[in-house]
């Protein structure tokens, strides 16, 4: 996330990401390639908005979080 967040999409459609996506995809035994990712079309939607005072939100966002802390 960090990664996209600095280089822009592009990163996640045709960088480093995206071979690490594809890579891990392709171990799992997905047929995908990144001309897969290029064909993706994106598109920007409006932010959901959550109730945080649900416990299982709330621990959603700490392993979110974590996982983001680890990258």
């Amino acid at each position: 996330m960090r990664r996209i967040a600095i280089r822009g999409w592009d990163e996640f459609y045709t960088g480093a990401v995206a071979e690490e996506i594809v890579s891990e995809l392709q171990r799992i035994g997905l047929d995908i390639g990144l001309d897969d990712l290029l064909e993706h079309e994106g598109f920007e939607t409006k932010p959901l908005k959550l109730n945080m005072d649900s416990p299982e939100i709330f621990e959603i966002l700490l392993i979110l979080r974590a996982y983001l802390r680890c990258i």
